[in-house]
């Protein structure tokens, strides 16, 4: 094994995601009393590692490999139809107008297909899950980043003098924020990808790689978006 978990990145892993099932933090102690059960076994879960939210590779993998699946499928249709187009005469009469011969027109309509095939067949390729479990982790933090950006001109509205530039602070800082999150996604996409190109790691211990790069993510757009919020 390359690489081990320690305790401290254990705990790291604990943090919840931007996105999480766990609704007893909004209740108050009287009501999350009431389900013992589903909180022993929400604590079974966290003790275990074995959450969605602690495998955000494994939790993308089906909806990747459906992408994946559905592009290669778009592939194959657009291949298929410029090859039957190519091989077959079709009377190219109401192309007239816009081509000056039919055979023109049969290349043209190829060509076309064989394009749509290829892009296809490079959206398929470059689909992976822990490239899209960061590119939804990112979604999410753009949208709770602007709606706190959003909340914070509501409640302080700005007008001249002081109030300008309070204006022009928080929107310095949200921009920063922007930057920020670019920032730590290019040293994910950068960190992931010498994850996947090791030839020295195995099958198992590359995806528990992914698994932390993404949690280790994760933790990194919780620190912007509350370091923006403590801002103001």
């Amino acid at each position: 094994m390359l690489f081990t978990r320690n305790t401290e990145k254990d705990k790291a892993c604990q943090q919840p995601m931007l996105t999480l099932y766990h609704n007893s933090r909004f209740l108050s102690n009287e009501a999350t009393n009431r389900y013992m059960e589903l909180n022993l076994f929400r604590r079974q879960i966290e003790i275990a590692l074995n959450g969605p939210h602690h495998e955000p590779y494994q939790a993308m993998q089906k909806k990747a490999n459906t992408y994946k699946c559905l592009f290669l499928g778009l592939c194959l249709l657009f291949l298929a139809l410029g090859v039957l187009i190519y091989q077959h005469s079709i009377n190219w009469a109401s192309y007239a107008l816009i081509f000056s011969n039919f055979q023109t027109a049969k290349i043209v309509m190829c060509s076309i297909c064989m394009l749509l095939s290829g892009a296809s067949f490079a959206i398929s390729w470059g689909i992976r899950p822990e490239k899209e479990a960061a590119h939804q982790l990112i979604r999410r933090a753009k949208n709770k980043l602007t709606r706190a950006y959003s909340r914070h001109q509501t409640e302080s509205p700005f007008s001249m003098g002081e109030g300008k530039k309070r204006y022009n602070a928080l929107k310095h800082t949200y921009h920063r924020a922007l930057d920020k999150i670019s920032e730590s996604k290019e040293a994910t996409w950068l960190l992931v990808e010498h994850i996947r190109k090791a030839s020295s790691i195995e099958s198992e211990e590359r995806v528990r790689l992914y698994n932390q790069a993404i949690l280790e993510f994760n933790d990194s757009l919780h620190a912007i978006i509350n370091r923006f919020q403590s801002n103001f």
